[in-house]
């Protein structure tokens, strides 16, 4: 049965800070929790907040990404994006003491990557964030709830959204994603969106009375028992 606990705020850093405090929370009950972590506009208040954490409540736990551009940039070349590695080292990775497992090393053995962040019967958080279309890391729409961790092609909203066109020269066009089979076995999922534009998303794809469908993959979120749903706008 799902438990969707849904936490409006008044203001997109108040969602980074709550999200903060869960996951420092989580850590404190359990030090060697395995955290999967987002990109993009969204939980950058969140990485500020666990930045200002006591690096020692770092030192066991276990910390994976969600999603990466693929291919991997040449080395030395110059690129017109950010890889997620460099947003993650950035913005918390480079400043915590954990065990960190980055995905670009697992880009010909997805399902290897898959096995770490399942190794002790699923992962203790999934941090998400929700794309205008409604996927969850890069789980476009058409992702069945069995999907497992790939490379998949990135949607033309999904490179309109992230770049400001499609197929732009030097862009990728795919990315390994975590699957959605990996993201429903977590014991927490904490999902944040701010923006009013995120609004009929979240309602659509978590409020409705729609059944959940491969066309919406953040609809299967409410198969989860434990999802927490972190807006800067009512629902």
């Amino acid at each position: 049965m799902s438990l969707i606990s849904f936490n409006p705020f008044s203001h997109a850093d108040d969602v980074g800070k709550e999200a903060a405090r869960l996951i420092l929370e989580g850590l404190e009950q359990k030090p060697s929790s395995t955290i999967v972590f987002p990109t993009g506009k969204t939980p950058i208040p969140m990485y500020a907040a666990l930045r200002q954490s006591e690096p020692s409540r770092w030192t066991h736990a276990r910390l994976f990404h969600l999603d990466e551009y693929y291919p991997a940039p040449k080395p030395g070349a110059p690129i017109p994006y950010e890889t997620f590695e460099t947003y993650l080292r950035r913005e918390l990775w480079d400043h915590v003491p954990a065990n960190q497992y980055w995905m670009e090393p697992y880009f010909n053995h997805p399902a290897k990557y898959d096995e770490l962040v399942c190794a002790e019967s699923g992962p203790d958080w999934v941090i998400l964030g929700i794309g205008g279309n409604g996927h969850i890391a890069f789980n476009e729409p058409g992702s069945p709830p069995d999907s497992d961790t790939r490379i998949i092609p990135l949607s033309p909203q999904t490179q309109q959204d992230n770049f400001g066109g499609v197929h732009l020269p030097g862009y990728p066009t795919h990315a390994m994603t975590l699957g959605l089979a990996s993201i429903l076995k977590a014991k927490r999922i904490l999902l944040m969106a701010t923006g009013d534009k995120k609004r009929s998303i979240v309602e659509r794809a978590l409020l409705s009375s729609e059944p959940p469908h491969i066309d919406l993959p953040a609809s299967w979120l409410k198969t989860h028992p434990h999802v927490t749903i972190l807006t800067d706008f009512p629902l």
